[in-house]
């Protein structure tokens, strides 16, 4: 099977890069692109130039145009599930002329040999312009103000159901099935909601949750639209003044989770595995943690702390990528998720995109403009850590717009290599300057919390000691052996200790026992008083009785 294609949006234009095993070939598709989109399965693509948008598809290798479409400021573009229609939107803009503005915003059927305006609409708010198919496509929904419209087949002319809520936000349709998730603001002493409902039946939702520490709500489905992640945050908090951030879990069975994260600070990412059953959470003031939850949010493994604020799953979920962008130094750590295992651990200074391919075997990490106008490029490795490929575009004189991978099916990578030691991975701690007079010195200031090991480096860790001292505790006894000598009897070795005297009176020796283990509780507490434990009340009463006990103890004992 060929390798998958990287497509490049640069001021040369829209390029792309076959990988093969041994070279690279480069293809110019557009000299001049300013959009850039990709059908899901991979045949069709959308190119805007500024004078006119592109359709074209795919025919094996070879790239074909489908046809041209007027519309030359195309922002944002996306396919329908099966790449049979395709919406469009524009900036809205008016006029003298018109007022209300024209229609910014179209679909099109490219089911036919040309394509066919299904309808146009005037869109003034971009975040709300997206269209949302379901799998087969037999249902398109589109969010205006608080009510969704639902249209079934081609018809978007008149919607065949309506779903209005107060407060609307955001809807999302599960990837599978007819479940369709909309988040609602909650207003003065009201709480933000979630709800899931069963299409057609719109009149009652199938599940629900409510927050109250909610400014801002997203919701991912996951691949096997049983449940979605719920990522509440608030602009302001007592605690931070960019906010607090939850996730919960919401199943269309009706159940429904908080994640419990038990280090404080921002969620940073969170992402559902492939498989559906799984999600990784980045958490935490820096150094994040990153820990592998089920459904139940029950935690599955932790993979430590460090630099870092994203994780991503290969399409086939067999791999996960935890890397630290932004202002963080790049580090990029692949996991084996069925092994609990670490691959490798790379380094991609400057990154501002990352991506795994199609196929699952390889990733590339780009620095684009106008995030950094310096070392604009991108980076093509495979999961060991290994670079393939470097296209570098500031020696040029160029800038590094987008890069993607063209999206196609491929079977899952069987996955060859060597795992590498966490414990021996964890690079070298930089130690700040400390005067002359303090080195030597522990320190008694910490400016962030040490690294944690992840939950398998942690065990081996543990048995490495454990084994350590069994085995000096081996050694101990060989040299017991060798020094008192080979005429040591053996007899006298295991020799049972003898029983404690006792008076004969069975009721006095358990009087006797009792008064012991009393005394004992009350040297304990004298321990725990003298460190600066704070006691309870019924424990300090027990102080007071140890003179007594004493007495009776030895009038028993004569």
């Amino acid at each position: 099977m060929a390798a998958p294609t990287l497509a490049a949006r640069s001021t040369s234009g829209l390029e792309f890069f076959s990988l093969g095993e041994n070279e690279h070939q480069a293809q110019q598709v557009e000299s001049n692109c300013r959009l850039v989109s990709f059908s899901q399965d991979g045949t069709r693509l959308a190119v805007c130039n500024g004078q006119t948008t592109k359709i074209l598809s795919f025919a094996g290798s070879e790239l074909k145009e489908y046809c041209q479409l007027d519309h030359r400021r195309t922002s944002c573009c996306i396919f329908s599930p099966r790449g049979h229609c395709v919406a469009l939107y524009q900036p809205y803009v008016v006029s003298k002329d018109i007022p209300e503005g024209t229609p910014n915003m179209s679909v099109y059927d490219l089911r036919s040999d040309a394509p066919r305006l299904l309808k146009a609409w005037v869109q003034k708010k971009q975040a709300e312009w997206c269209p949302q198919w379901n799998e087969d496509e037999t249902v398109c929904a589109k969010q205006q103000g608080s009510t969704v419209n639902f249209f079934e087949g081609t018809n978007l002319d008149v919607p065949a159901h309506r779903l209005h809520l107060d407060q609307l936000k955001a809807f999302s349709i599960a990837p599978h099935g007819q479940h369709v998730a909309c988040s609602a603001a909650g207003g003065k002493d009201q709480p933000s909601t979630v709800r899931i409902f069963m299409y057609p039946g719109l009149e009652r939702p199938i599940a629900s949750k409510s927050f109250f520490q909610a400014d801002r709500i997203d919701m991912m489905w996951n691949c096997r639209a049983t449940g979605l992640i719920i990522s509440c945050s608030t602009e302001t908090s007592a605690d931070s003044y960019y906010g607090d951030t939850s996730l919960h879990y919401l199943g269309t069975d009706g159940e429904g989770f908080s994640v419990s994260l038990d280090k404080k600070g921002p969620v940073y990412h969170a992402e559902w595995s492939p498989n559906g059953r799984e999600f990784c959470v980045i958490y935490g003031h820096m150094p994040a943690k990153a820990v592998l939850f089920n459904t139940h949010c029950e935690p599955v493994f932790q993979f430590g702390t460090g630099p870092r604020n994203i994780a991503h799953f290969n399409p086939h979920g067999s791999l996960l990528a935890i890397a630290g962008f932004g202002n963080l130094r790049g580090s990029i750590e692949v996991w084996d998720v069925t092994r609990k295992s670490l691959v490798t651990r790379v380094d991609a200074p400057d990154t501002t995109h990352f991506m795994w391919s199609p196929d699952g075997e390889r990733f590339v990490t780009a620095t684009t403009t106008p995030r950094l106008r310096v070392g604009n490029g991108f980076k093509i490795w495979n999961y060991r850590g290994e670079c393939q490929h470097k296209q570098d575009y500031c020696e040029k004189g160029q800038e590094l717009w987008e890069v993607t991978w063209q999206p196609g099916s491929y079977p899952p990578p069987k996955l060859t290599y060597v795992p590498i030691d966490a414990v021996k991975a964890q690079e070298k701690k930089v130690e700040a300057y400390r005067p002359p007079g303090l080195r030597g010195k522990e320190s008694t200031f910490k400016l962030h919390d040490d690294e944690e090991l992840p939950e398998n480096a942690k065990k081996q860790e543990d048995l490495s000691k454990n084994a350590l001292r069994n085995r000096k505790k081996r050694q101990a006894k060989k040299t017991k052996q060798i020094t008192d000598g080979p005429n040591e009897e053996p007899e006298e070795q295991h020799k049972p200790e003898e029983p404690s005297p006792t008076s004969g009176d069975p009721e006095k020796d358990k009087r006797v026992r009792n008064l012991r283990k009393k005394l004992q509780q009350i040297e304990q507490l004298e321990e725990k008083q003298r460190n600066g434990v704070p006691l309870e009340l019924n424990q300090l009463e027990k102080l007071k009785n140890k003179a007594p006990l004493i007495e009776e103890l030895e009038s028993l004992s004569l």
